[in-house]
C-alpha cells in the first residue's frame, strides 16, 4: 500500500493501481473491512486518474454504501470523488442529484464547497453566480493541484456556456502546469521518492 503511494505521487499509476490491488487482497484476506476499503478508494483514485471512469463509478458507490454506516471521513471522500466523476463525465443529472443529497458532505474543504457552489448555480443557468464562486476559490489554493483543480472547473464551465476562446485559455494553462510537474518528476529517481516518504512517515510516527 506504501509503494502504491509512493506511485501515485509520482504519477506512474499502473504500478499504483498494481501495488493497491496486491495490498487489497490481502486486506481481504484476513478480514480488515475498514482498511480494505481504504485501499479500495485508493484503487478507485488510480482509476480516474486513467479515465477508468465506469470502473471508478462502481469502486465509489460501493465504499459510500458501506461507509455511510460505519465512517463518515470515507464517505464524505466518496462523494467528493463521484462529484468529480459525474463532472468529469458531463453526467450533470447524477450531479446535481449527489449535490442535493450529500451537499453537507461535499463541503469537506473551502474550496470544494465553493466548486459545489459554483457547480450548482451552472445547473440552474446562472452562468455569472457560478463564475463568481470560481473566483472566490483561488484564496484557498495551497498547491498545484489546487490550481489544476480550479483552472480545469473554470474551462469545463466556459466550455459548457460556449466561451471557447476563455475555455482554451484555462486549458492551457492546465497543461501547462502539469508538464511543470511531469518534468519535475521525471528528474526524481524513484529511491528519492521513497527515501522521502519513508522519512515523512517517520516523522509522523
Amino acid at each position: 500500500a506504501q509503494m502504491g503511494t509512493i506511485h501515485y505521487e509520482t504519477f506512474d499509476y499502473p504500478k499504483s493501481l498494481s501495488m493497491f490491488q496486491k495490498a487489497y487482497l490481502i486486506y481481504q484476506k484476513v478480514g480488515q473491512e475498514s482498511i480494505s476499503n481504504y485501499t479500495l478508494y485508493n484503487i478507485g483514485k488510480c482509476k480516474i486518474a486513467t479515465e477508468e471512469y465506469a470502473d471508478a463509478l462502481q469502486i465509489f458507490l460501493q465504499i459510500k454504501e458501506w461507509a455511510e454506516k460505519n465512517n463518515q471521513a470515507l464517505y464524505s471522500n466518496c462523494c467528493n470523488m463521484l462529484l468529480q466523476i459525474y463532472e468529469n463525465t458531463g453526467d450533470y443529472h447524477s450531479l446535481k442529484t449527489l449535490i442535493d443529497k450529500d451537499f453537507s458532505q461535499l463541503c469537506s474543504t473551502n474550496i470544494l464547497a465553493l466548486k459545489t457552489l459554483s457547480t450548482q448555480q451552472y445547473l440552474i443557468g446562472n452562468i455569472s453566480k457560478a463564475r463568481s464562486y470560481t473566483d472566490s476559490m483561488w484564496r484557498y489554493a495551497q498547491d498545484c493541484n489546487d490550481s489544476i483543480a480550479i483552472l480545469f472547473h473554470c474551462y469545463r464551465l466556459e466550455k459548457q456556456a460556449n466561451n471557447y476562446l476563455s475555455a482554451l485559455k484555462h486549458y492551457e494553462r492546465v497543461m501547462h502546469i502539469q508538464d511543470s510537474i511531469v518534468r519535475y518528476n521525471l528528474q526524481q529517481p524513484l529511491i528519492s521518492a521513497q527515501r522521502d516518504f519513508y522519512q515523512a512517515e517517520a516523522e509522523v510516527s
